[in-house]
């Protein structure tokens, strides 16, 4: 964006009056600011999923014989853009169709064998969600989600630790096991945000990292952020209550 600024000065018309003469102008360039939309919960579950039990990747699909006698070309290869999403969970697949449905109007197709949900030429939403080239060991939280409000935070945690945490009744411990230490930095600090307290331990014999949260941040995370997973939520809410404190949390 360019402010475009006009210099002048004053002249005597001779009859005791001033007018002002144009002498030349000049322009200045200002920085084109752009202000990042807060991401909504949907959008933040995507995310989520993508990072723990998703994918997201770049194939060559050969052009059909009907796109090619429209439009000949050398090249009979084009980029796909993909987003995958693999769970055995049928509740987990179907929220994932349903905030892909309510936040870019895409429909996600079904996999039975698989058991997984793929959506094809998602190029610009991979970019908007920062999960170009994602994978186990380079996957992270983005600037929005970590700008994000309280409600999208807990939506993205719920939906990460529903795809990547075990339960552990016996050791009071809700854990993530994963090899990427640096995104379960990020996981930690967005706890911190929720006042959740955790550390990360590792790295193990296969060269991972957990991420445990115990005890009474435990019962926090169980009492504000729960789980959308049916085995899990089952476990939670057998969790041994002496750890519950009588006056709540």
């Amino acid at each position: 964006m360019a402010l475009r600024v006009m210099f002048a000065r004053r002249k005597d018309s001779g009859n005791g009056e001033l007018s002002l003469i144009n002498i030349g102008s000049y322009c200045i360039l200002l920085p084109y600011v752009t202000t990042m939309k807060p991401i909504t919960a949907p959008k933040a579950r995507i995310h989520a999923h993508i990072c723990g039990d998703g994918s997201a990747f770049v194939k060559n699909d050969r052009y059909s014989a009907k796109q090619m006698a429209r439009h000949p070309r050398r090249n009979i290869f084009e980029k796909v853009w993909m987003m995958e999403y693999n769970n055995m969970c049928p509740e987990l697949l179907q929220e994932f169709r349903t905030d892909l449905l309510e936040a870019y109007k895409r429909k996600a197709y079904y996999h039975k064998k698989e058991s997984k949900m793929q959506v094809q030429s998602v190029k610009w939403i991979l970019q908007e969600l920062e999960l170009v080239g994602k994978d186990s060991y380079n996957w992270y939280v983005s600037k929005a989600v970590m700008r994000a409000s309280k409600p999208a935070i807990i939506a993205w945690i719920r939906a990460f630790f529903d795809d990547e945490s075990t339960v552990d009744l016996s050791r009071r411990v809700i854990r993530v096991k994963s090899m990427n230490s640096n995104g379960l930095r990020q996981v930690a600090t967005l706890l911190r945000k929720l006042n959740i307290d955790s550390n990360i331990t590792g790295p193990n014999c296969d060269k991972s990292y957990y991420l445990n949260v115990r005890n009474k941040a435990a019962i926090r995370y169980i009492g504000l952020i729960s789980s959308n997973h049916p085995e899990k939520r089952k476990k939670m809410e057998k969790w041994p209550r002496r750890d519950f404190h009588p006056c709540g949390i």
